[in-house]
């Protein structure tokens, strides 16, 4: 299972159905967990998606705003400073960043 999930091309359906399977179920820690999973499926692949990447990761931190998900938040901000060394420009990834920011800020408080 490691081996697929390090390959996004192969891991990226495997998280698609996990997010169809969880939808209305209410189980924000399991959604957070497959959002990130998905944005980490996009980034691990031979041309990385670093704006779909932004974009699944920010859903992870939304989904479960409220709830105690701190194992979501710390991978969102891993995955955030992993993408910040590489596309530090892009607009997603700088907005990504003000996100993780207020998150950990208010998982902390």
């Amino acid at each position: 299972m490691h081996g697929l999930l390090s390959d996004g091309e192969a891991a990226e359906p495997h998280a698609r159905q996990s997010l169809e399977m969880l939808d209305g179920t209410g189980q924000f820690l399991q959604i957070g967990h497959s959002w990130n999973n998905l944005g980490r499926s996009l980034i691990r692949r031979p041309a990385p998606d670093p704006e779909g990447t932004a974009a699944a990761v920010s859903e992870a931190l939304t989904v479960t705003e409220g709830h105690a998900a701190r194992g979501v938040v710390q991978t969102s901000g891993q995955m955030w400073r992993d993408m910040n060394r590489r596309w530090p420009k892009l607009a997603a990834v700088r907005d990504l960043g003000d996100q993780v920011a207020a998150t950990d800020g208010a998982a902390s408080a």
